[in-house]
């Protein structure tokens, strides 16, 4: 005896299924990877620039020290190096002083620019303004 009522999915009906759930996972995969790309930049700008504040409370912290003060703040002494970097990360310190500049309302002032960068490409930067 053959059942009238067969239970199932027909070929066509598989291969339309297949087809409709192609049609939906590739916008959401590309959504997805999107997304992961996203993650990494803002977690590599997230580490940057809190390697750079790290820095600029070093440099603040010696400067507010009566022990080293204001003439500790220097150009090429490796102003950050005591403090350990990131993994991958890449710390520039560059004192230059600006007495003579507009933006100095005393007679003595530094401008301190820390720049973070990976690989080569600048991530972060943060300037400070120091006042004797």
């Amino acid at each position: 005896m053959l059942n009238r009522y067969q239970t199932g999915l027909t070929l066509i009906e598989l291969t339309l299924l297949i087809l409709v759930m192609g049609v939906v996972i590739v916008p959401l995969s590309t959504g997805l990877l999107s997304a992961s790309r996203s993650f990494s930049v803002n977690d590599e700008l997230h580490k940057s620039t809190a390697d750079a504040q790290a820095c600029a409370d070093h440099i603040l912290a010696i400067r507010r020290d009566p022990a080293q003060g204001y003439s500790a703040i220097v150009d090429g002494g490796g102003m950050c190096s005591s403090i350990s970097s990131i993994s991958g990360l890449t710390r520039t310190v560059t004192v230059t002083d600006t007495s003579a500049n507009p933006p100095c309302p005393s007679g003595d002032c530094k401008d301190v620019l820390i720049d973070v960068s990976i690989n080569g490409g600048s991530k972060a930067s943060l300037s400070l303004l120091l006042m004797q």
